[in-house]
């Protein structure tokens, strides 16, 4: 049986492709609530070391966790490595992800900042999910349990 140099490319690509790395947070707190109210509006920030390059149609998805409410139009500022602060394309494409178009991705530093994000009534959250794709749909790196928030009783008037 005799190999191409074409299905050696396409194996070694796939098994690369296959073999995603962790997705780091920057400092220990790398998910930070604007406000920990339970039930209240607020903006998040996720600060992110990305560790794979992905030269175009790079993705990063974030999945919040169960019961926050994240609205249907994503509101969202990236400031990556050596760039300004960008509001990107973002889209939801489930009842608790977003999945925002990077388009290249430098290996580095991310700080990740969604508005009107309702935090839910629970004492304290689950894990936030973390993952960057080429086309939407090749996994290349993630972080399953990227951290979780507390929650504080809403202010009484």
């Amino acid at each position: 049986m005799t190999l191409n140099f074409l299905h050696v490319l396409t194996f070694l690509s796939i098994f690369a492709l296959s073999r995603s790395a962790l997705i780091l947070p920057n400092t220990p707190s790398s998910l930070r609530a604007y406000s920990s109210n339970k039930n209240y509006v607020t903006e998040y920030s996720l600060n992110a070391h990305i560790p794979s390059l992905v030269l175009l149609n790079g993705y990063v998805e974030v999945e919040f966790p169960f019961l926050f409410e994240i609205p249907s139009t994503c509101t969202v500022y990236i400031k990556a490595p050596k760039t300004l602060v960008t509001k990107p394309k973002c889209e939801k494409i489930s009842g608790l992800k977003y999945l925002i178009r990077i388009g290249k991705i430098i290996p580095g530093s991310y700080q990740i900042i969604f508005e009107n994000i309702r935090n839910p009534t629970l004492e304290k959250s689950s894990d936030f999910k973390i993952r960057t794709y080429v086309n939407k749909h090749t996994l290349v790196d993630s972080n399953e349990a990227f951290g979780s928030v507390t929650f504080l009783p809403f202010p009484s008037k």
